[in-house]
């Protein structure tokens, strides 16, 4: 964009809108306490 569309945008208030790449849903700030493990699964790398 050059300077005359972006003028002409400001003073018509357009502006951009960016949409998120994605969002966040672990809140990993909580302070409830982390579940038993119940299955017994076993998480860990093996060499």
């Amino acid at each position: 964009m050059n300077t005359a569309e972006s003028l002409i945008h400001s003073k018509a208030g357009l502006t951009c809108k960016t949409v998120k790449k994605f969002k966040a849903t672990t809140n990993s700030k909580h302070n409830e306490s982390i579940l038993p493990n119940l299955l017994n699964r076993n998480f860990k790398l093996k060499d």
